[in-house]
């Protein structure tokens, strides 16, 4: 029996129950959470809107009345907005109704998280991660609190998702080929595309890129026979000859366009501003920029805070991760202030079993890795993914520090910004855990005696605390009325009966 329900836990099947669930949780969020969502969705609707009245994507100056969305012209992360422009004019002429455009975008954001979710099992497939690792991986990936919420809200972090794991994944099995002696341009032109696309939807996503086509080209350089297997000259030919076949035409037409507008933006911001990403006051004026809320916050903290005392960087570090990791675990909701168009945040804190099992995956895993480091090390993909962490989440948190010296508030530490690596981080975590129980089992041979039991046990612990408030279920059990539709009496009775539901079976106290 053990062993049945073990094979269950581990199938591809259950995985997609983990997936699918994820999805319904989502969409749950996507019909009745109340407008605007709490991840600036009242930001990305209106640039949505905006960007439905050009056709053309690049725009020549700052368009009419949208100071409220920055400098909009000349901002890199604006390729989602474009391209979601096209299904809202589609709704636009089915519908006026407000709240069924909304809906539906938010539905195909669930659509965009979903098939992310997806990509980064094929990714996981990929590593050398047992079967039943790969599924707790994204059994927890999913029962973090604010993926859900943030999968149900109009937001160009669900399209990231796509890109990041579809570069993950051709990356991956570019390194395959050259282990093979294989050259494979059609990967190669596959990976730069995605990582130009990427960047347009969000310009976050440079360092992860920079971290892949850095890996890519050491790949490359470690394995100079595979460029000696055909000489440069027969590799020339062979790509021109190529451009016979249809896919490789299309793809090089892909890499043309989205070169274009690479350029359009990140290049032109250069020559014009000296940097990728120009502040808001340098496109536009300054009273323009202050009908933009988060770059007034940091104006205006920047200005009335210049006396106030700096924290050194080692406990601003320590406030950082603890920021993250609350953030990663609590809920919020959005609304707007009466009479105004400023976004009120509310948020709740952790439900007790979710915050505690975040702290002990971050100190555990840690542990595990720096015990077993040299092993780990020695695995290319584990250096691939080691790589693109230490490069996000290093020019992450070198952002939020410079921030915070220049205004003396810690802002815009939001732990959703880590989701494009923690299913990544998990597999080095795992990893590291599996040479950790590995270990215990040789010199412990009870452990390995009773292992199937030692596993099951496991499982319905992990099991027992994501019901504790993984997922939605945190969103739920710490809502009230408020954080609905407020016009909508179904939405209203249908949170309050699965509150009701959840809340006898929940542990809301603190332990």
């Amino acid at each position: 029996m053990q062993h049945r329900i073990l094979n269950f836990l581990q199938s591809r099947t259950f995985l997609l129950l983990i997936i699918g669930a994820f999805a319904l949780q989502a969409s749950w969020i996507a019909l009745t959470g109340r407008y605007p969502g709490a991840f600036d969705e009242n930001f990305h609707f209106g640039l949505i809107r905006m960007y439905a009245q050009h056709w053309s994507p690049f725009l020549d100056a700052q368009p009419p009345n949208a100071e409220v969305y920055g400098a909009v012209a000349r901002d890199p992360s604006y390729l989602y907005h474009y391209l979601m422009s096209f299904p809202y004019r589609f709704i636009a002429v089915l519908t006026h109704s407000q709240t069924t455009q909304i809906i539906i975008l938010r539905l195909i954001n669930v659509a965009f998280a979903t098939a992310g979710l997806l990509i980064y099992a094929k990714i996981l497939r990929r590593t050398r991660l047992a079967l039943s690792l790969q599924n707790v991986v994204v059994l927890l990936f999913v029962s973090i609190p604010i993926f859900p919420l943030l999968a149900g809200q109009i937001n160009y972090d669900n399209l990231l998702l796509i890109l990041v794991g579809l570069a993950v994944l051709w990356t991956l099995q570019f390194t395959e080929y050259i282990q093979k002696g294989i050259l494979s341009g059609r990967l190669l032109g596959q990976i730069i595309v995605v990582c130009i696309v990427a960047c347009l939807v969000k310009y976050a996503f440079l360092p992860l890129g920079l971290a892949l086509l850095l890996f890519t080209g050491l790949t490359i350089i470690r394995r100079p026979e595979v460029i000696g297997h055909y000489g440069v000259r027969p590799l020339l030919d062979r790509f021109l000859l190529a451009f016979r076949r249809w896919p490789v035409l299309l793809l090089a037409s892909f890499f043309i366009i989205a070169s274009g507008l690479f350029f359009q933006r990140f290049g032109v911001n250069m020559v014009r501003y000296h940097t990728p990403v120009p502040d808001c006051s340098q496109v536009i004026t300054t009273d323009e920029c202050s009908a933009y809320a988060p770059w007034q916050r940091d104006y205006l903290f920047a200005q009335n805070n210049t006396a106030w005392e700096r924290e050194n960087i080692i406990t601003y570090a320590n406030m950082w991760i603890h920021q993250m990791v609350r953030e990663l675990y609590f809920t919020v909701y959005g609304a707007f202030f009466p009479n105004s168009t400023v976004v009120d945040y509310k948020t709740a804190e952790p439900l007790p079993f979710m915050i505690i099992l975040g702290w002990t995956l971050l100190i555990s895993g840690v542990i595990a890795i720096v015990a077993y480091l040299p092993k780990l090390w020695h695995d290319p993909t584990l250096r691939l993914f080691g790589l693109m962490i230490l490069l996000y989440v290093g020019i992450l948190f070198v952002q939020n520090y410079k921030m915070y010296v220049e205004t003396a508030v810690p802002v815009a530490i939001h732990g959703r910004y880590l989701l494009p690596v923690l299913p990544l981080l998990g597999v080095i975590y795992f990893r590291a855990y599996s040479l950790l129980f590995g270990s215990l089992s040789i010199r412990h041979k009870h452990v390995a005696t009773h292992k199937d039991t030692v596993l099951l046990v496991g499982w319905v612990v992990l099991l027992f605390i994501c019901f504790q408030g993984g997922g939605i279920f945190t969103h739920i059990v710490r809502s009230n009325s408020q954080w609905f539709w407020q016009q909508s009496s179904v939405a209203q009775s249908a949170n309050e009966a699965v509150r009701n539901a959840l809340r006898p079976l929940i542990i809301e106290e603190k332990l």
